[in-house]
């Protein structure tokens, strides 16, 4: 096999994978029937898919699952935050009416005036 043959066979791997056998198609044509990938890193015919880590993929699904606690805590705090604040203001509006009106009594009857 000439050496411009062996190298198109050798570009065939990616990802610093090797060709371990190189051989003639029917066409007569450089071809690697098969790529031997580094070991933990790269897999498939041409050491073309990256392999997960154990560690690495663990820890991106801690990391995914704190994000969406953290962001459920935040959503959680803002709605309870709103609904005080609008319950709050409720009373503080009916208190504040209630503060305006004057109350007496008229031949045993009680009339409460309130200025709005």
């Amino acid at each position: 096999m000439k050496a411009s043959e062996q190298s198109h066979c050798n570009r065939f791997c990616f990802n610093g994978g090797s060709c371990f056998e190189c051989s003639r198609d029917p066409y007569g044509l450089a071809q690697c029937v098969g790529c031997l990938c580094p070991q933990h890193l790269w897999a498939g015919e041409r050491c073309e898919f990256r392999v997960a880590h154990g560690g690495s993929k663990s820890r991106a699904s801690i990391n995914f699952i704190l994000a969406c606690l953290f962001a459920s805590v935040a959503i959680l705090c803002a709605c309870l935050a709103i609904h005080l604040y609008f319950k709050n203001r409720k009373q503080f509006a009916h208190s504040s009416t209630e503060s305006q009106c004057s109350q007496f009594e008229i031949n045993f009857v009680t009339v409460k005036n309130c200025l709005l």
